[in-house]
């Protein structure tokens, strides 16, 4: 059974935070403290328990970004129960396959103002409540100072890289990832913090944002039900006085200049992808505050490399975090050593070890190794600058092969997206009659360009125009194709292999 409820009651009442906000739900308004948080998960963890939810039973978290998704995740735990991180709005199809793949049997959803257990199968209802009858039964958990727990919960891998993967996490796990990004010498978050961030409960990077950095620091995150668009994003750090914005560079590179500057934002946080450098450049100066990039992946759990207010290298992803140790070993792909023999740094394939990656994963397919003498290949290609912060050129495909030379897609893409044109781009090889492969780019027009509408050999030749002096001859796009949105995983990441058949 684990005890990270009692833990982090315990947490919060030593250092005094108990009764600071935890949690703003920014559809209703509503707050609620830490101790609101703790004793709502003690009392629905009683009501789970009575209705049948026991140690060991896989329940999917299929609740929202909202306030009842922090009680519902602490009282399965409570209970020894195993939550399940699901995107509530994936297909049905598609969650029925994640259900089955990690054995789950339950689901604790949200409809009409309440939480609902719900026995798969069957669809029976085996219970409901809302939050504010959970409240009206005060009682703290009890407190607890060790985590021991074998598995806390479950996460599903993006299957950007290969098919998607279930990972399991302990309750110890969390106590790393804050110590390696939240930090003093990092992000250094305290009681006066207010997150607001992109990336959901479900993503590894969204479960720390909002529920470990808050939970732990003794800060307050806002979150919100439905994704927010850039526009939304920008007005929610003005209205709740935001210190630290958690975000993706697809979302990042359409955050507006604010209308009134923000006087309490402290820095701006990207992962997920490389972060182009025009992006960084534009949050900076529309902002006026820092920009840390950093690295991670489900499998570690959180980030492994990132940068922090104690030291930051522009146009990496930081230097390796405390705990963990970050290998660039030699690739043997033909394309990649080329790439290495044109770099002053040795450029290779990025491996990972520490204490929170699991032995093992499920698929579809079943059980698969993920470490290799310890190691995890990340399947992500970069190398460490003079400074030793390491620097990620992109994954395994995002390094193209282009009539035989190697070409760095993260990099024209960066190039691409800083015209004033362009609102989001990708690119990759096609084969053409000859069987050469050419080098393609599909652009989405920024809104404001779309009406009139501009040709699309006009579109092409303004583009080539803007890159000219900015890429290579052999990294200048043989075509440029408009569409109207780039295929891209929940986190953000290019699809790149569905490129072309999505739209045109």
């Amino acid at each position: 059974m684990s005890d990270i409820l009692g833990y982090l009651f315990d947490r919060a009442h030593r250092g005094g935070w108990l009764d600071r906000p935890a949690v703003t739900d920014e559809s209703t308004a509503a707050s609620f403290s830490h101790r609101d948080v703790y004793r709502a998960a003690r009392s629905l963890s009683g009501e789970l328990a009575d209705v049948g939810c026991d140690a060991g039973d896989r329940v999917g978290l299929c609740v929202g970004d909202r306030a009842e998704w922090m009680v519902t995740f602490l009282a399965c735990a409570a209970i020894g129960a195993v939550p399940v991180l699901v995107n509530p709005d994936l297909r049905a199809q598609t969650l029925a396959a994640q259900y089955e793949l990690c054995q789950a049997d339950m689901v604790l959803d949200y409809d009409v103002q309440a939480i609902r257990l719900i026995r798969l199968g069957h669809g029976v209802t085996l219970g409901a409540w809302k939050l504010a009858d959970l409240l009206e039964q005060p009682a703290d958990p009890a407190p607890a100072s060790v985590l021991d727990s074998d598995v806390l919960y479950i996460q599903f891998s993006s299957g950007s890289t290969g098919a998607a993967k279930a990972i399991t996490h302990k309750s110890s796990d969390l106590v790393h990832y804050f110590a390696a990004v939240a930090g003093p010498d990092r992000l250094a978050l305290g009681l006066n913090d207010v997150i607001v961030s992109v990336s959901q409960f479900y993503f590894a990077y969204g479960f720390n944002n909002q529920f470990v950095y808050p939970l732990f620091a003794g800060a307050h995150v806002v979150v919100r039900p439905r994704r927010r668009s850039p526009q939304e994003l920008a007005d929610a750090v003005c209205a709740h006085r935001a210190t630290l914005l958690f975000g993706v560079p697809s979302a990042l590179a359409g955050l507006p200049r604010p209308t009134i500057r923000s006087q309490t934002l402290r820095a701006v946080v990207s992962a997920g992808e490389p972060l182009p450098a025009v992006v960084e450049d534009r949050l900076r100066e529309n902002w006026t505050v820092p920009v840390f990039d950093q690295i991670g992946c489900t499998e570690v759990g959180n980030a492994f490399c990132t940068n922090g207010f104690g030291y930051s290298a522009p146009r990496s992803t930081g230097p390796v975090c405390d705990g963990y140790k970050v290998e660039v070993r030699p690739s043997q792909k033909p394309h990649v050593v080329a790439m290495d023999k044109c770099s002053p740094h040795q450029v290779g394939e990025i491996w990972v070890s520490g204490p929170t990656i699991p032995r093992q994963a499920r698929t579809a397919t079943g059980t698969v190794p993920l470490l290799t003498d310890g190691w995890l290949p990340t399947r992500d290609y970069g190398y460490f600058d003079d400074s030793g912060a390491l620097v990620v050129l992109g994954r395994c495909d995002d390094i193209l092969l282009v009539g035989g030379i190697c070409v760095s897609a993260v990099r024209v893409e960066s190039e691409i997206l800083a015209s004033s044109i362009v609102r989001d781009a990708a690119v990759t090889t096609t084969i053409d009659d000859s069987g050469k492969s050419r080098l393609v780019a599909y652009i989405v027009p920024r809104d404001d360009i779309a009406q009139p509408p501009m040709s699309e050999e006009a579109f092409a030749g303004n583009l080539r125009i803007h890159l000219r002096d900015r890429v290579e001859r052999y990294e200048m796009p043989k075509d440029f194709s408009i569409v109207t949105e780039i295929p891209r995983t929940p986190s953000g990441k290019v699809r790149r292999h569905m490129l072309g058949s999505a739209n045109g």
